[in-house]
């Protein structure tokens, strides 16, 4: 009994990153949603620039375009995904570690300082925290019942 209330504290907790992290981009977005949308545009068309070189895209398709109305889909998106990943992370931890491992490797790709070695890091210790959640098997004290051969 000790072991799940402590396992969903510990969930909850770690949810609680995302959410708290997720509402407070919420609240920017509708105070002043142009300057996010300014500042994580160039990200994007770089992080976009990057993939169309390591895809070799760059003579075959023509880049996209990344409007502000690109940005503002983006950044809803990441918001959601980091709103319904933490909020179903404690409900359903592997549901929720899966959407916040989408969230934390698009977030890493696309807001990664390369002068920033320690945000790096912080998302890839989270993203390991999704990972070992993802290979967990459900119910993971709960008796297993073999079925008798006869």
């Amino acid at each position: 009994m000790l072991g799940k209330v402590v396992r969903f504290l510990g969930r909850v907790l770690f949810a609680f990153l995302f959410i708290s992290s997720g509402l407070s981009k919420v609240q920017g977005f509708y105070e002043d949603g142009t300057k996010l949308v300014s500042m994580l545009q160039p990200r994007i068309t770089q992080a976009v620039g990057h993939a169309w070189t390591a895809l070799h895209l760059d003579g075959q398709v023509d880049r996209p375009t990344i409007t502000p109305a690109v940005t503002a889909a983006v950044l809803y998106c990441l918001v959601g995904l980091e709103l319904v990943g933490g909020t179903s992370f404690i409900i359903f931890p592997r549901v929720g570690s899966a959407l916040l491992a989408a969230l934390l490797v698009s977030n890493t790709l696309i807001n990664y300082n390369y002068y920033n070695y320690e945000s790096l890091l912080k998302n890839v210790a989270l993203l390991g925290t999704c990972v070992m959640m993802l290979g967990q098997r459900p119910g993971l004290h709960a008796p297993v019942h073999k079925v008798k051969s006869m």
